[in-house]
């Protein structure tokens, strides 16, 4: 991939590098002198489709554990990938959370091979009527200073 990019920021539009490490949508918070990434969870929250039967139930969760989770772990800047379930037979109250080093990898989890090929199956079990999405930073000294213009 040739050329730059930029990421709208609060304080500006700032360039994006181009390379491994950071790729078309490198967080602005990158480019900072001295500061550190804003750890942000994303959180999907779902029930499973009502016409799955209890088989492909488990067979969802476990195209989940063993093909979704360890695509999406490749991801650069992925912490790490959870998944939980509310009481029951895991089809209700269901949730996916993915801590990132920053908002940014999101968008790169949208534009990943590997992510793109499994979204179909992912949201095909979904009851998407049901589902919610949210994203939040981790509070940290940076945010603090940045946010009280100190």
């Amino acid at each position: 991939m040739g050329g730059v990019g930029a990421v709208v920021d609060p304080a500006g539009v700032l360039p994006n590098r181009d390379s491994a490490n950071g790729g078309l949508f490198a967080s602005a918070f990158d480019k900072l002198e001295g500061s550190e990434a804003m750890a942000t969870v994303y959180v999907r929250t779902f029930n499973l489709k009502d016409s799955l039967s209890d088989r492909e139930v488990i067979d969802y969760w476990q195209f989940l554990l063993s093909e979704a989770v360890p695509v999406v772990q490749k991801v650069n800047g992925v912490r790490s990938v959870r998944l939980f379930s509310g009481a029951g037979a895991l089809r209700a109250d269901c949730r996916i959370v993915i801590e990132m080093d920053d908002a940014g990898v999101y968008e790169r989890l949208l534009i990943d091979p590997g992510v793109r090929k499994i979204l179909g199956k992912f949201y095909g079990g979904l009851d998407l009527k049901t589902s919610t999405q949210a994203f939040r930073r981790e509070v940290t000294p940076v945010l603090l200073a940045a946010l009280s213009g100190s």
